[in-house]
């Protein structure tokens, strides 16, 4: 059965796509991203790199069973404590009631696609917790009450401009459409949130049966505070992060940054 798109979608599409300020947003991001990946690959079989990360992870899902109860032996004999969650729901419900055991009340954010696509943060705020996202672009959309439109650039569609005005509300005073100096203010903004944290969220870019390790791809050093300056760190992490061995994660650590 075919499905009828809602007129509010196409209305909210129609003027995406007439927003002038949009437009130039996207436009300077785009071209930027063009001339990274293009940077990123030369002297590299770009081709093959791929077909051999493809062989890695489809043999590693045609064996999950085994290498999910392995890697949280493995954690476990580490010294976490791993917990595996049927859905988002549940998900959500094991970390809010590890948070209210431990007497959570602020939370520190590193960017986390999947804490997104379960919708953590509106389970934690509705339950009276004070929740940060402190990878930059996480931080513009939460300011401006909006959501990430991109896995990597998540404020991609924010153009310098506002993020200018929406620093100019956070601290009260004008701030100058400079990249460098915007920086510096989300900087300072966020260091007391770290200091003040009573538990860190994080996502993980890879999991290793093998030794229970977490690898996390990060350019920005809030991922290192988020995990290890709050006493408590949660790991959300979806099963296909799972790979056998240290071996497979350095083969996916030769693709992923680029």
């Amino acid at each position: 059965m075919a499905s009828r798109r809602r007129p509010d979608f196409r209305r909210a599409v129609r003027q995406a796509v007439e927003n002038p300020v949009l437009a130039r947003a996207m436009g300077r991001a785009t071209t930027r991203l063009a001339e990274h990946g293009r940077t990123a690959f030369e002297g590299v079989d770009f081709q093959a790199l791929r077909d051999e990360v493809k062989s890695i992870k489809t043999a590693a899902i045609a064996d999950l069973p085994r290498l999910i109860d392995w890697f949280k032996a493995e954690a476990a004999e580490a010294g976490a404590q791993v917990h595996q969650a049927a859905d988002a729901q549940e998900a959500n419900r094991i970390i809010s009631a590890l948070f209210a055991t431990r007497g959570v009340q602020k939370v520190v954010k590193s960017k986390s696609m999947l804490t997104e696509e379960i919708g953590l943060n509106k389970e934690l705020i509705a339950r009276g917790l004070q929740v940060t996202e402190t990878d930059l672009g996480e931080w513009i959309v939460q300011l401006a009450g909006d959501r990430p439109s991109h896995f990597v650039g998540p404020s991609i569609h924010v153009p310098r401009e506002q993020v200018a005005e929406l620093f100019s509300r956070v601290i009260g005073e004008p701030v100058p459409n400079d990249i460098e100096t915007m920086v510096g203010i989300a900087r300072r903004q966020l260091r007391q949130a770290f200091i003040e944290a009573d538990a860190g969220i994080s996502g993980a870019n890879i999991a290793v049966a093998e030794s229970g390790t977490l690898v996390i791809v990060s350019n920005e050093g809030n991922g290192r505070l988020a995990t290890t300056l709050p006493p408590i760190h949660v790991a959300v992490v979806g099963i296909e992060k799972i790979v056998p061995d240290l071996m497979a994660a350095t083969t996916i650590l030769r693709i992923l940054p680029r």
